[in-house]
């Protein structure tokens, strides 16, 4: 037991006053990215124009994790939700010999599920998809006897 304590280096910890100075210089360093994003944020007229054209109510989850746009459509009701993604790291490996066009997963996609409801029924059609610059593709689409069962389900396990 002695030959391993003497190998072993002793431990350092910061003291309190380490740690609480370096809380303070983080909680200013969040303070000021809130403000920046605060007085620079503008939203894109785009959204607001298609929002007001297509009849789409958009709802924001109180945590911001999750954006709604519904809408009735005949009998049925449409809702597509979009999750928010953890970003890609920007220290992703390059790869030797391709071309600059060639680097990898775009940084501009969505993954995102449309719910179509049947107003008077439990009954609807559920699509998991993905957009990628330009273009979307389906990544499934299931026929649902229980729209509400499958509706609460994480999306991952919808198609298990």
């Amino acid at each position: 037991m002695g030959v391993f304590a003497a190998q072993t280096p002793k431990m350092m910890f910061s003291s309190f006053e380490t740690i609480e100075k370096a809380s303070g210089k983080l909680s200013k360093s969040l303070e000021s990215e809130i403000k920046y994003e605060n007085e620079n944020y503008t939203q894109l007229e785009d959204i607001e124009t298609f929002l007001n054209e297509s009849g789409f109510l958009f709802k924001e989850s109180d945590n911001g994790l999750e954006m709604t746009l519904s809408k009735e459509v005949g009998d049925k009701t449409v809702t597509v939700v979009f999750e928010a993604r953890q970003p890609l790291p920007d220290d992703m490996p390059e790869q030797e010999g391709e071309d600059q066009e060639e680097e990898g997963p775009s940084d501009n996609y969505c993954d995102f599920t449309v719910f179509v409801a049947e107003s008077n029924s439990k009954k609807g059609l559920i699509v998991e998809a993905t957009s990628m610059d330009t273009e979307i593709a389906f990544n499934t689409i299931l026929c649902a006897d229980d729209m509400a069962k499958l509706k609460a389900m994480p999306r991952f396990e919808r198609s298990l």
